[in-house]
């Protein structure tokens, strides 16, 4: 699948699936910038493998039929700055691990059918500027651990 992919390759950007994204793409390790948008053949889940990618820095699922749970795995990208996980199918609760990403600027999981509750873990996330789950199906109170977030600008 990644053949004409080598290592040192740090951006991907839409690479066409005809179904799922391949547990191969956390062999990619150089990885800063990884992005499928609008790839409407892609389903399933992200896979879990994805949470070996030590540098990558953005991540954007953006308008694709990925569906299932987001993977605590995604809490061990420890140099993301901006994760984009809007208009899919993602289910079930909101990843507490997410809150391991002490450089997190920007989250987005807008349009899923996320449910429970915002994780009180979020207010680890000193460096968010940007949070945002519109249009899911969370339920509960603002973890108020979100209050003493200082570049916080957009909720």
């Amino acid at each position: 699948m990644f053949k004409n992919i080598n290592k040192k390759n740090r951006e991907i950007y839409n690479i066409l699936f005809d179904s799922e994204i391949p547990p191969e793409i956390g062999n990619l390790s150089n990885l800063e910038h990884l992005e499928f948008s609008s790839n409407f053949h892609l389903s399933g889940s992200i896979p879990p493998e994805l949470g070996n990618l030590p540098n990558l820095e953005e991540l954007y699922i953006i308008e694709d039929e990925l569906n299932e749970t987001i993977p605590s795995s995604i809490g061990k990208l420890s140099k993301l700055k901006r994760l984009l996980l809007k208009n899919n199918n993602f289910e079930g609760s909101i990843p507490s691990s997410i809150g391991n990403l002490i450089n997190l600027e920007t989250l987005y999981l807008d349009n899923n059918i996320l449910s429970g509750s915002i994780p009180p873990e979020f207010g680890n996330l000193s460096n968010l500027k940007e949070l945002s789950f519109n249009k899911n199906k969370l339920c509960g109170t603002i973890p108020s651990e979100l209050g003493n977030l200082p570049e916080l600008r957009y909720l």
